[in-house]
């Protein structure tokens, strides 16, 4: 720890202070005379108002011994004047100072300029101060015939100092030994600091990055994302930005990173960034390799509902053939309402095949196209209904929409085939026939309703037990969704199912 000198005719701060001193006392006291320089720290007479000053102003002899000191060491260190007048300086001093006391001393034996040192004071019992001295010689002849010193306890200053260097050392460790880059840049990309670890990870030695744009060493594609985050960032200070992006190695090989970053004002008011950087590429390679399976599984199940689709459609065909050796009327009406069953679950199949959702269907879509399709099956019959679906989009699983879609095959079939009187004697002035299908939510539950303004079930008919296939299905499929089934009999037939959401 060495010592500073003031140019030459500098008035040094000491010097300062005791001519302001001086000053302040001959204006407050003209009777009073205030001591002559050369008769300061007079050990025999010494100004009263040394008592008063904050500091610890103290006199050596020639070969370093006190011989006077004000009463302020006291407060600092417990040693009283009378204590240490006699004693040498190096009394007090720490072990580990004396080299710089020694080396004070030294500098004060030929010169008359101040200098200055910081010493570690041992306290009186235990203990020690830390210190700033400052003193300068008095010569005659050229030789010292005394040493003035002004001694300030500095301990708050050097605790705060040491502090902050353990601090500084422990993030200098971390940041050395973190697997992530850390670095400081200016807002355009210009490197001020860079971890030590870029040598390790990218090949590049820190300085060889120094003064150059990190934007050079980063993807194209990449800029632009960068460059919003930064921009978000300028416009709240607090915001932190988070970025995948790839980096160029010394190998000229590119390498995926993450890097999350803030910025922050330095204390002239300039704008830097702080980026930790990770590097991500096995686990970009990961997710690279999870979404190639995962479209290739999608592929695949698309295939299979396709597959599944065609086959109910040959199931299908080989009915209609099998249907032209229909012996009656009632033979030909099973084959083709099971042509009609197989088609609903066929269309499930072709919407899951071409919708993005491989495991939901859209029950708006699928409700429009069924009872479109049911429509043209019966179109000689029901020429003259026309149909209103009231269906939100909601989204429902195979599970789900299998039942749902049989039981508006069946309950849709019903209505066009028996809800209607016979077109050749319907009168042109009678309310159009109407099918209408709700399918919604309300609250946590699905409801499903087919209605019409037709002619009405029968009222002896007990729909839960009946002969009919059709509501047969309808009952147990509602069992199936755990739902519940009500039928509701006036100016036509509703049939109301309540499920709920999977």
């Amino acid at each position: 720890m060495g010592d500073t000198k003031n140019k030459p005719g500098a008035k040094s701060p000491d010097e300062a202070a005791y001519s302001e001193l001086e000053n302040k006392i001959s204006k407050t006291d003209k009777t009073r005379s205030f001591p002559d320089r050369n008769s300061f720290g007079n050990e025999s007479k010494p100004d009263n108002f040394l008592e008063l000053l904050p500091a610890v102003v103290f006199t050596l002899s020639p070969d370093g011994r006190f011989t006077f000191i004000n009463p302020v060491l006291k407060t600092y260190t417990g040693w009283a004047p009378s204590d240490l007048v006699g004693r040498p300086l190096l009394d007090i001093v720490d072990e580990h100072y004396v080299a710089f006391a020694v080396n004070l001393l030294s500098n004060l034996a030929d010169s008359e300029e101040i200098h200055n040192a910081e010493l570690k004071i041992r306290k009186k019992v235990g203990g020690h101060i830390y210190s700033e001295v400052s003193a300068r010689s008095e010569l005659e002849d050229g030789k010292v015939v005394r040493v003035l010193g002004v001694l300030r306890d500095i301990t708050d200053r050097k605790l705060d100092e040491d502090m902050l260097k353990k601090k500084e050392e422990l993030y200098r460790l971390l940041v050395e030994n973190s697997n992530d880059l850390i670095m400081e840049t200016t807002v355009d990309g210009i490197y001020l600091y860079v971890s030590s670890n870029h040598k390790d990870i990218l090949g590049y030695d820190p300085a060889y990055l120094i003064g150059k744009n990190s934007f050079d060493f980063i993807h194209q594609d990449d800029h632009d994302e960068i460059v919003a985050e930064i921009i978000r960032s300028m416009q709240d200070i607090s915001y932190l930005g988070r970025v995948s992006f790839r980096y160029r190695d010394s190998s000229g090989n590119w390498r995926w990173f993450e890097g999350s970053g803030a910025l922050f004002e330095t204390s002239d008011g300039l704008t830097r960034a702080i980026v930790d950087s990770r590097e991500i590429t096995e686990r970009k390679k990961a997710e690279e390799q999870i979404q190639k399976s995962l479209r290739e599984k999608e592929s695949l199940l698309r295939e299979i509902h396709h597959r599944v689709k065609n086959n109910l459609q040959v199931i299908s065909s080989l009915l209609n053939l099998q249907s032209e050796y229909a012996k009656n009327e009632d033979s030909l009406r099973l084959f083709n309402e099971s042509q009609n069953r197989i088609s609903t679950i066929a269309l499930i199949h072709e919407q899951l095949y071409r919708s993005e959702e491989l495991a939901e269907i859209n029950m708006e879509n699928y409700i429009r196209d069924l009872t479109s399709n049911l429509l043209t099956v019966f179109e000689d019959s029901c020429s003259k209904v026309e149909v209103n679906v009231m269906a939100e989009d909601i989204a429902v699983n195979i599970d789900t929409a299998i039942p749902c879609g049989l039981i508006i095959n069946e309950l849709f079939s019903n209505s066009l085939k028996h809800a209607f009187v016979d077109p050749e004697h319907e009168d042109e002035h009678t309310v159009a026939n109407l099918i209408t299908v709700i399918f919604q939510m309300q609250e946590d539950q699905l409801v499903l309703m087919v209605e019409d303004n037709g002619v009405g079930l029968p009222e002896e008919l007990n729909f839960r037990d009946t002969e009919s296939l059709g509501l047969q299905l309808v009952c147990t499929l509602t069992d199936q969704i755990k739902g519940n089934i009500e039928l509701y009999v006036c100016n036509g037939t509703c049939f109301k199912i309540t499920f709920p959401a999977m």
